[in-house]
């Protein structure tokens, strides 16, 4: 037996690598659950907290998740696949009743936890940032700059630590003056990075939680003397982004040519064009699928690059489809004589799999909302959505709509929900193509899907119950971690990922079960 101070370094040390380990590794995130749990079962007070349990309602009200998982199995067909989702959402359990009987963590003890969490993303940021620029082939592709977590997991870690180095830089008066030039440079990087990420679900969540922290620290001394400005700033920043919204809009549905085709027009070599009629999509204010000569196309284009007329560009796409995109885009006739006059540099572009010329230097902001009106343009006029993150979530949601009609009560059991939406992906659309098939990428639906009506409304009680309770929306930090977490729910199933799952029981348990009540706006 370690002697009890042993057991408390241990403690945070296990915590803080956790922490560390959430934006760089799994499997060390692993190890350290394993080895916080090992620790605390060594403690020779743990059997006595234990005794005490009963008195820790939120703590049980928040086990009743894990519970839940638990008592669906015996709506469970697939035995096998129930069991491997308990044992992922093991820290569902193991992490907040560690923390919520081993005593309350210390403001310096918080501080080491937080601070090995930005340490972690920082390493992930800086290391995914250098292997973009150095190593990357695709550079189109932002997704590669994270090499550990998915994409959306580190744009979120990053928009968290933005948070908390802010805070510890303008708020908290316990911080060493010289280690706040340390969270300067770190809430700079981590703005900078979100940025390079380029990921929209990342960006909306942090303008969002940006806007809801401009008010909330105006509200407290000494910044309230900034509230007149936040009064103003705020909704100036709600009309910029429905301006620029409203813009994009108009743009993209500017026409550019005339609403009927020359259907006795001819290519410079005499050969008539193909129309498509009925399919109005666009591409830069014109018309895709109208003018297009596709004997001249594919005996032109083979001509010039390794990667055939017929076959597919590099992320996987029917590269006929992209190159007259590309072509539309440029307000060009789909022949050969137009595709001559296509640069080196196009038919790279075309070859990585950019439809549009636009993206010859880099993807902004302007170009991410181009591309997702044009997602949501294309599928609404009948368009498959393999391939478009936006129509993809769309269908996924669907999905999920459709599976909870057949189990609305009590839902499909902890292990069956893979495979109901497996079978209903089959039942919607025979299509073999089944690379774009996953569950609904909405946490609330999953759990809806899950659970049916009554599992999803205890969800949400012990999920809610113990953050009133404790009184813990008077928390900064933790109110920006919530928020972050229920808008990150509505995008992805972060409980059907380690990463999301680890991130959540560890934050949620750190600021509920972890922390004494806590009346300062900002502490």
């Amino acid at each position: 037996m370690f002697g009890d101070t042993i057991h408390r370094y241990l403690y945070i040390f296990f915590l803080s690598g956790i922490a560390f380990s959430l934006p760089v590794s799994k499997f060390m995130t692993s190890v350290f659950i394993i080895a916080l749990a090992v620790n605390w079962l060594l403690s020779k007070y743990t059997y006595h907290r234990l005794k005490k349990i009963n008195s820790n309602k939120p703590l049980l009200v928040f086990l009743t998740i894990y519970l839940l998982y638990i008592i669906y199995m015996l709506n469970t067909l697939d035995t096998g696949e129930g069991l491997s989702v308990l044992m992922l959402k093991l820290p569902l359990l193991i992490i907040p009743l560690v923390i919520a009987t081993t005593g309350t963590i210390n403001i310096i003890e918080k501080r080491i936890i937080l601070s090995s969490f930005l340490a972690g993303v920082f390493i992930a940021s800086v290391t995914g940032t250098l292997y973009f620029f150095i190593i990357a082939d695709d550079m189109s592709d932002r997704s590669v700059i994270s090499l550990f977590v998915s994409h959306i997991s580190l744009s979120l870690m990053a928009c968290f630590s933005f948070f908390i180095s802010a805070y510890y830089t303008l708020v908290h008066d316990n911080v060493d003056f010289r280690f706040k030039y340390i969270y300067v440079l770190l809430a700079i990087w981590f703005a900078v990075f979100l940025v390079l990420l380029m990921s929209n679900s990342g960006l909306i969540i942090f303008l969002a939680v940006l806007i809801y922290s401009s008010y909330r620290i105006s509200q407290d001394p000494p910044y309230s003397r900034f509230a007149p400005i936040t009064r103003i700033v705020i909704p100036v920043l709600f009309a910029g982004l429905l301006f620029f919204v409203v813009y994009m809009v108009y743009d993209f549905y500017s026409i550019n040519e005339k609403q009927s085709p020359d259907y006795s027009a001819k290519t410079e070599n005499g050969r008539p064009y193909t129309h498509i009629s009925g399919n109005e999509s666009l591409e830069n204010g014109y018309y895709i699928w109208r003018y297009i000569c596709e004997e001249e196309l594919r005996n032109e284009w083979n001509k010039r690059s390794s990667l055939g007329y017929d076959g597919k560009d590099l992320k996987k796409q029917n590269l006929k489809n992209t190159l007259i995109r590309y072509m539309t885009s440029l307000g060009l006739k789909k022949d050969s004589a137009a595709l001559s006059k296509l640069s080196d540099k196009d038919i790279d572009m075309i070859e990585t799999g950019f439809p549009n010329y636009r993206y010859k230097d880099g993807t902004g902001p302007a170009d991410s909302m181009y591309e997702l009106i044009w997602q949501a343009d294309y599928y609404f006029k009948g368009g498959k959505p393999q391939g478009h993150s936006l129509t993809r979530r769309v269908e996924f949601f669907i999905t999920g709509l459709r599976v909870f009609k057949k189990y609305p009560v009590f839902g499909t059991g902890t292990g069956d929900l893979t495979d109901e939406f497996r079978k209903q992906y089959k039942h919607d659309n025979p299509d073999p193509d089944n690379g774009y098939r996953i569950i609904s990428h909405n946490q609330y639906l999953s759990i809806l899907v899950t659970f049916g009506i009554t599992g999803f409304a205890l969800f949400m009680f012990a999920l809610c119950y113990p953050l009133f309770k404790s009184g813990s929306f008077s928390n900064y930090l933790f109110t920006v971690f919530f928020i972050i977490i229920l808008m990150w729910m509505l995008i992805e199933d972060i409980l059907e990922i380690q990463t999301g799952i680890v991130f959540f029981s560890l934050f949620y348990a750190l600021f509920i079960f972890g922390s004494e009540k806590n009346k300062s706006v900002v502490k």
